[in-house]
């Protein structure tokens, strides 16, 4: 009952934050829209924050739906909340940036044209930090499409597996 319930509770988690992940993604998409500075670098995070939630998502069925070892030794180790463990900090720098750097190049939350423009000089110099969480976003990303590749190949292991050899009768057709 125990492991039923952690395995939900690392399961909600993965959607959970793949949920933020996308509601993150959102905001980004509005920003890219409506600034006039950093759009590439914008975008570029929007799409890789984007794609992170749906891989999360993915590997989230893929650990529910696969009973086969590989899955089960997934969940015991719970690599599932390391992954939300990291995803977590990723989305805070993300939220940062979206609060710190890009809220104030706005016209609608930034009261003055000079607070923009420190704003926009200031993105300039902090490209560092994109180029750090599109790193960490590729990381995440890869972490996540290894697993469900792990995932995948146990459970068609598996089933090879258990086929049997080709019965006489579509031997004979072949």
């Amino acid at each position: 009952m125990a492991e039923a319930l952690a395995l939900v509770g690392g399961a909600s988690a993965l959607i959970t934050i793949s949920k933020d992940f996308l509601h993150v993604g959102k905001k980004l998409r509005h920003y890219r829209k409506t600034l006039k500075h950093a759009k590439e670098e914008i975008e570029a995070v929007e799409v890789d924050t984007m794609t992170c939630g749906d891989i999360l998502v993915l590997f989230d069925n893929a650990l529910e739906e696969d009973p086969s070892p590989m899955a089960e030794k997934m969940r015991k180790m719970e690599i599932d909340k390391n992954l939300h463990k990291r995803s977590r900090s990723l989305l805070r720098k993300i939220r940062m940036i979206l609060e710190k750097r890009l809220r104030p190049m706005s016209k609608k939350h930034s009261p003055g044209a000079l607070q923009r423009l420190a704003a926009q000089c200031m993105w300039l110099f902090q490209k560092d930090e994109i180029n750090e969480i599109l790193n960490e976003l590729e990381r995440v990303k890869a972490s996540v499409q290894m697993c469900i590749s792990l995932v995948t190949y146990a459970a068609l292991k598996d089933r090879a597996s258990q086929m049997t050899d080709i019965p006489p009768e579509l031997d004979h057709r072949l």
